[in-house]
């Protein structure tokens, strides 16, 4: 073994080595401005890449450092039209970088675009050209118009909106749809049959669209992209004989390939079939067909989905075009027009030309590396740097394209004089390449498709965005994926007709044009499987988080007061967590609509797991205390953003079955949390029951960060910091301290007639009611807005929330308190007794999310869950002093049963008697309803049982004769702490049987204030009102504008009266 001067020695010396090759790149190119880090790291390049906005990123970066900017120790951004023209020229002599091996679509096999050797990059493209080109397919233009009469068939029976019904397209989906099918039929000979079946059927697009981020991330990490390729992960890539994603789409390349190969089928006339007898070998067709596809779909479609939003945002451009196509349409061939013939028209080659040049459908870095030291603005390069190009800082250059470059203006093509508009052509043709060593093989294909699909789209339909202000999601790691793309299209009246009307019969001709888009709104765009599954399970692994900690405690809370010997503390350990959890709750949700939910959601698990390492540390109970504080305030966040996010995701009807999930993995939480909390107490240590909590919460933190993907409005923290209620943050979170604090010292510490309860109690309410008077006067971006409670029928899902879980958290709370002070059990056994409550409230929570989500209908569920509810909280009264498990067992099924029948459907009731626009808000406040009343309930309960407790300690003192000095230690403020004390203060059995049977007696009146309760919400069920659970989704709002993108409350109102109307 190696000395350990060696050791340090072999440390050092790699210290030094990587210090000096840092300081070494740093120094090439120091006279090279760039953002702050990138001459030591790539990590701002990473940051930008992962963000999903890689191209806005780039061109801020030219505006501000100028036209070549330093973007990584050996990375160069340049944004001159000239220069990028020179370096991607053929003599210029610079070649690929490794960035584009990342695109090796087979790892043993390079294709066309992860070749980085100019040689054997011109070798390929001569045995492609022929193919790319169209020789010897003589039904080329026959198959693309088929496509597009199978789109046009499409649009015309599934979604032609009229003045009576909506029925939005998905141009985000279908022009993908689309392009996969022209590119299979000309490529092919035969269409893959997306169109026809109106699906993702291979899982392609989905598997595309997800694989944009890691791609990108490997581009930038060779090694990264040497550790995937390796022969250890090798087993773990995609294969042939996959049912989905990447693999079935080799499978469906393969067996085309190997039909090919086939001597008995040599009639072929495509592109693939021009692979074949250009003497390429097989696995390099089967690569080449794989890009063919990948290459030739995704950035076509993205044109087309551009254009036809920067066309249906601009009433000039669209009537212009218009007027074009109404002129044509006597002259030109139909169903179809021609390539030729659509070329020859003007104004649809501008809006295509500037479709493509205000966005352009790949935006990657392409990096180029540098053969020789170069100079490029007038700034020396050393040789070997990689020179990547800024598409929007080139396409949006103001000084060939004018002081408007940055609008969609298809009128420049037209107007520009002859020079200039040589300038605009040559800094345009770098959209595919034109001109150069790297020009795209399938550009002449993909005009044919812009052309032909833009003028027959235009001469059928009218186009408007649903919602054009936020008319869909984008993300750009290179290349563009959109999401949402929610389109209202019309069929035209009149050829000749100069207005345009939406669904409901109002005029689009005032329409705001769209600036590029940057929308932080996804209006019910339709969620991939892969989705689902990814941001459901990281929802469900902070689910399972925060079950384990609310009743993993619960058993072991004797052993931790005896512990610290600290019996007076003893409410705290539980309150300290609830009252911090329902403190803060509102605000989370605030937050969450200001920056997005992921965030808030990382931040919320670190915080619970800084507080879970603080009480698993914990030297005294104070600190104890205070990580359950911290604990609670992690907790909130964790809770509530996980409603928030379904209720995001899913529609009213859809929005049940989620939330069940979710409910089956809160049971097994909170199944295996008391057990685990009992084996943790008996076997180990207390202590156990926090450090639990780090590895799970280490897993659903990395889960959450790299696989959750919801909106985000990516708000400045400046600006969101702005419009916080900071006011109402303030008010609610004081208020509610002041008002549980003052439940919890009442007639425990303090009597309830004391001036400090007192004071809390009345300066507690007051603080409240300012805060209402905050939300309704003074708030622009209220927390809890107060149009939510304008009725009866409004407030009463609320209250009968608020009301079961009151109960059904004090019942879990006091129940294993009963089983170890009156049944003598042990703190594990006392956890086991109360799995039958958890598990049957958690079936029932997920068996009545299946029936609202079939059904549509939740007061059926409402009503018979309140009947097991008060039936199962009424029989809790009769147990017996004796241990009779049977019926402990089956009262707690009973309450499950209603408690988890109803966790789900008041939640759906809120939502669904609000306007969409109000659906955050909701969620929130339910959360914040939910998280007071159990609070209220662990505060309250522990009240009436210690207020029991010492009522009956004066009787307990004269019953136990010369032991009486004892009783003190069963009075209210040491009874819960003392519970294993019972059986070690050397009492007797009769003794002992009278010191439980206080206990039974005191607990006996809190499950009579519990049955108060759930009756309450019985008689509050009748003022629930039915509403229809909508199958459509808005989807979020959010950002710092979320105020004024929501509208009024008034309108809010209208819209729900016009609904409720509609449903009557």
């Amino acid at each position: 073994m190696l000395a350990p001067h060696v050791w340090l020695f072999g440390a050092l010396w790699f210290l030094v080595y990587f210090l000096g090759q840092r300081v070494y790149q740093w120094n090439r190119l120091r006279h090279i401005a760039g953002p702050p880090g990138t001459g030591w790291t790539k990590l701002w390049l990473v940051r930008q890449a992962w963000s999903g906005r890689l191209c806005d990123s780039l061109y801020n970066a030219c505006r501000e450092y100028g036209p070549l900017v330093r973007i990584g120790p050996k990375w160069v951004l340049c944004g001159d039209p000239a220069e990028i023209r020179r370096i991607w020229g053929i003599n210029s002599g610079y070649h690929r970088s490794d960035w584009y091996k990342a695109v090796r679509l087979n790892s043993e096999v390079n294709n066309v675009l992860s070749v980085i050797d100019n040689k054997e990059h011109h070798r390929l493209r001569s045995h492609l050209m022929p193919g790319y080109g169209g020789k010897g397919i003589t039904n080329e233009e026959q198959l693309v118009d088929e496509q597009i009469e199978n789109l046009i068939a499409l649009i015309k029976q599934r979604y032609i909106s009229t003045q009576a019904a909506l029925r939005p397209c998905d141009l985000a989906r279908t022009m993908q749809y689309l392009t996969q099918d022209v590119i299979t039929a000309v490529g092919f000979g035969k269409p893959a049959g997306y169109l026809e079946a109106n699906s993702d059927i291979h899982g392609i697009l989905e598997t595309s669209e997800n694989l944009h981020r890691p791609v990108h991330m490997v581009t930038l990490l060779p090694t990264l992209r040497k550790i995937l390729e390796s022969r250890l992960l090798k087993p773990f890539h995609p294969k042939p004989h996959d049912r989905s994603g990447v693999g079935r789409f080799l499978g469906y390349i393969k067996d085309l390939v190997d039909e090919r190969y086939d001597d008995s089928k040599t009639n072929h006339t495509d592109i693939l079939q021009s692979f074949v007898k250009s003497g390429l070998s097989r696995p390099q067709v089967e690569s080449e067909a794989l890009v063919t596809v990948f290459g030739g779909t995704d950035t076509t479609s993205t044109a087309l989905r551009n254009i036809i939003f920067y066309l249906s945002t601009n009433p000039r451009a669209y009537h212009a075009l218009q007027s074009e196509i109404d002129g044509a349409v006597k002259t030109v061939t139909c169903p179809v027009i021609r390539d030729a013939e659509a070329k020859a028209l003007p104004y649809l080659q501008a809006c295509i030309k500037e479709g493509l040049r205000i966005f352009p459908p790949s935006m990657g870095l392409m990096g180029k590396v540098c053969p020789r030291d170069d100079t490029i603005c007038g700034f020396r390069v050393p040789a070997n740097t990689q020179v990547a190009w800024s598409a929007l800082a080139i396409m949006r250059n103001r000084d060939i394209f004018g002081d408007d470059a940055d609008v969609y203006e298809p009128q420049r093509w037209i107007d520009a004089p002859v020079e200039k508009k040589k300038d605009m052509d040559a800094s345009y043709g770098l959209v595919f390449a034109t001109g150069t060593r790297w020009e795209c093989l399938g550009k002449r294909l993909a005009y044919i498709e812009l052309g032909k699909t833009i003028f027959e789209l235009f001469r059928r339909f009218d186009f408007a965005m649903v919602d054009p202000v936020e008319p869909f999601r984008w993300a750009n790691h290179g290349l563009t994926a959109h999401f949402g793309m929610k389109a209202r299209g019309l069929a035209r009246v009149s050829s000749t007709s100069n207005s345009r009307t939406d669904a409901t019969g109002s005029t689009l001709d005032n329409a705001t044009p769209a600036p590029a888009p940057s929308p932080s709104r996804e209006p019910g765009a339709r969620l991939t499987t892969t989705t689902i599954a990814w941001t459901m399970m990281s929802l469900c692994l902070s689910v399972l988080l925060s079950a384990l900690d609310l009743t993993i405690v619960t058993p072991a809370i004797p052993a931790i007061v005896g512990t610290f010997k600290s019996s007076a503390s003893y409410i705290w350990v539980g309150s300290a967590y609830t009252l911090a959890y329902a403190a803060i709750t509102p605000v989370w949700g605030s937050v969450s609509d200001i920056w997005g939910r992921k965030p808030i959601m990382l931040i919320a698990v670190a915080v619970f797991l800084i507080g879970s390492l603080v009480c698993a540390l914990a030297p005294h109970m104070d600190a104890l205390i205070a990580g359950r504080a911290i604990q609670g305030l992690g907790g909130s966040g964790m809770g509530i953003m996980v409603n928030i996010v379904v209720s995001d995701m899913f529609s009213l009807r859809d929005r049940g079955l989620y939330l069940a999930i979710t409910s089956l993995v809160w049971a097994v939480g909170s199944a295996i949390g008391p057990v685990l909390g009992g084996v943790f107490t008996s076997r180990l240590t207390w202590r156990w029951c926090f450090w639990i909590n780090l590895p799970v919460g280490a897993v659903s933190f990395l889960v959450l960060l790299f696989f959750m993907r919801v909106p985000s409005p990516r708000t400045p923290i400046a600006a969101g910091l702005k419009v916080i209620d900071w006011a109402g943050s303030l008010l609610i979170i004081g208020g509610s301290l002041m008002v549980l604090l003052a439940l919890d010292f009442g007639d425990v510490v303090y009597s309830w007639s004391s001036a400090t309860v007192i004071c809390l109690l009345v300066f507690g309410t007051a603080v409240m009611a300012l805060f209402v008077v905050n939300e309704w006067k003074i708030a622009k971006n209220p927390i809890i807005p107060v149009w939510l409670f304008t009725s009866p029928t409004k407030i009463a899902p609320y209250v009968v929330f608020a009301c079961n879980s009151y109960v059904f958290i004090g019942q879990a709370y006091y129940l294993p308190l009963y089983a170890q002070s009156v049944l003598a059990a042990s703190a594990l056994r006392s956890g086991l007794y109360l799995l039958p409550l958890i598990v049957s409230c958690s079936l029932a929570a997920a068996a009545a999310g299946i029936f609202m989500q079939q059904t549509g209908k939740y007061l059926p569920v409402m009503y018979i869950a309140q009947g097991f509810l008060v039936l199962g909280s009424g029989l809790l009264i009769s147990l017996d002093f004796e241990a009779n498990i049977t019926k402990l067992v089956i009262f707690q099924i009973l309450v499950g049963i209603g408690v988890g029948m109803n966790i789900e459907a008041p939640i759906l009731a809120a939502q669904a008697a609000t306007s969409i626009r109000d659906t955050a808000a909701v969620t929130a406040t339910m959360g914040f309803v939910r998280s007071l009343s159990t609070a209220i309930s662990v505060v309250v309960g522990g009240v009436v049982f210690q207020n029991e407790m010492n009522a009956k300690n004066e009787g307990l003192a004269s019953q136990l004769g010369s032991n009486s000095t004892l009783a003190s230690e069963f009075n209210g403020d040491n009874a819960a702490s003392s519970v294993e004390e019972i059986s070690t203060l050397g009492l007797d059995a009769v003794q002992e049987a009278l010191v439980r049977k206080t206990y039974f007696e005191a607990l006996r009146m809190v499950w009579v204030m519990y049955v108060a309760f759930a009756g309450l919400a019985t008689v509050l069920n009748l003022f629930v009102r039915a509403h229809k659970l909508r199958t459509e989704n808005e989807g979020a709002v959010l950002g710092a504008d979320r105020s004024r993108q929501q509208g009024s409350p008034a309108a809010g109102a209208a819209e729900l009266e016009l609904r409720n109307e509609r449903e009557d």
